[in-house]
């Protein structure tokens, strides 16, 4: 208490250099928290997809002719999808989904018709996705396999075709065909790729996944989703898949074609960036930290400066301190806790600021993903979480100790005597 009484007087005497203090150190947390939050988006874990860490994701192929005249590649043929994805080793559920959103039309009885973003999945889908149902249920196995025309909508398209929520067992027409809506889920955000749609309908592979040609037995639109027991190794996964690749190996060569595996299933991470199907991913990107370096680092020099300043108009109290036995520890340890409280409030007004302008600016300035026609802005539940606020810790705290640790150290071997008398 002695410490923080004697830093509140100190900081009291010296407003004009700690508001300069705050105000550089907020402004370098906001930009650090701004660059880590852009680029940390797209594996948040937040419902639907509260899993992301547990998911691995099978897509696409690559498929070339044996003489080198042709190639192709894209998504997964759902029969070659079965063949590398279902029932591996350590996966908790599966599901097969179209990789692409299907645009219809959507219209009742009587209403105006809609464009809107469809996307098929199977039963196990509402298995590995946490959806909130407003109204109703998913559609089950049984319904798939009896080819019912079910269709599961968002609450802002019940809203609009029907200016209310409740419509689970009501008619509608997507596309000319009739499909009774099964039920009514929260909208996910458009930054959530997978989850994001405004209706979905059951999968039906044999009905539209195949592209037809020398590539129709290979390439179609199919997406595999693996949940992936706790605790198991996503490379014993990978592991098996790609065993799996060398026996279709096998199978293509009789066709006269080749196969080329690229690392899949992919987790979180790999999915985060630009992803070619015809390219191996990988994982860990260094610019990302050299960034990081430089927005903590240029704030630092400055922020080191006015710690000098500061201690400089101090010289005759730390002599004082120094003559009447205080050790130079305890002298580095006061100066450092000062500095550290400085770091840490401007700190928390810098995160402040980085959430409200995530929320309401950031679709201005950055580009986030989105199969959707709408603008993707991060709701505030995908950017405050306690990671977000340790890292933003953890940031204030580095920058405390690259830009204070030197002044305070020179602060604490001043000799007592050439301290005061430097102030006669």
């Amino acid at each position: 208490m002695k410490y923080l009484r004697q830093i509140y007087y100190e900081m009291k005497h010296q407003k004009m250099m700690t508001w300069v203090s705050i105000a550089g150190t907020a402004l370098a947390i906001f930009l650090v928290m701004v660059f880590y939050l852009v680029d940390s988006l797209d594996t948040v874990e937040v419902a639907p997809e509260s899993n992301r860490a547990r998911i691995l994701i099978g897509q696409n192929l690559e498929v070339a002719q044996e003489d080198g005249t042709a190639s192709a590649s894209g998504s997964l043929n759902h029969q070659r999808a079965y063949q590398l994805y279902h029932n591996l080793e350590g996966v908790e559920r599966e599901s097969f989904i179209f990789q692409q959103l299907d645009e219809k039309d959507i219209s009742f009885k009587g209403g105006e018709s809609q464009t809107i973003f469809v996307r098929g999945v199977d039963n196990e889908f509402w298995n590995i996705y946490d959806f909130k149902f407003i109204d109703g249920k998913p559609f089950d196995k049984a319904d798939i396999e009896s080819s019912l025309k079910k269709i599961i909508i968002t609450r802002s398209l019940a809203r609009r075709l029907f200016n209310e929520e409740k419509v689970s067992g009501r008619e509608v027409l997507l596309g000319m065909l009739p499909f009774t809506i099964s039920g009514v889920v929260e909208d996910a955000n458009p930054i959530l790729k997978i989850t994001s749609a405004n209706a979905f309908v059951p999968y039906m592979p044999e009905i539209n996944d195949g592209r037809g040609g020398r590539w129709g037995d290979w390439l179609g639109n199919t997406q595999v989703v693996l949940l992936v027991k706790p605790d198991f190794d996503f490379a014993n996964i990978q592991k098996q898949v790609m065993s799996r690749y060398d026996r279709l190996q096998s199978e293509a060569r009789k066709d006269e074609k080749v196969i080329t595996y690229h690392g899949q299933p992919y987790d979180i991470e790999i999915l985060s960036k630009d992803i070619f199907s015809n390219v191996t991913p990988t994982k860990g990107d260094s610019y990302r930290w050299l960034i990081y370096a430089f927005l903590i680092l240029i704030p630092a020099i400055n922020l080191s400066s006015m710690t000098r300043s500061r201690l400089r108009h101090r010289v005759s109290e730390i002599g004082i301190y120094r003559a009447f036995g205080a050790s130079k520890i305890s002298i580095l340890w006061q100066t450092m806790i000062e500095n550290f409280l400085i770091t840490i409030f401007g700190g928390i007004i810098g995160l402040l600021l980085c959430m409200l302008f995530m929320v309401s600016f950031s679709h201005l300035f950055f580009t986030f993903g989105s199969d959707l026609d709408v603008y993707a802005r991060p709701s505030l539940n995908m950017i405050f979480t306690w990671k977000t606020f340790l890292i933003a810790l953890l940031f204030s705290c580095i920058l405390n100790l690259v830009s204070a640790f030197i002044p305070s150290w020179k602060a604490s071997r001043l000799n007592p005597a050439e301290a005061i008398r430097k102030v006669k």
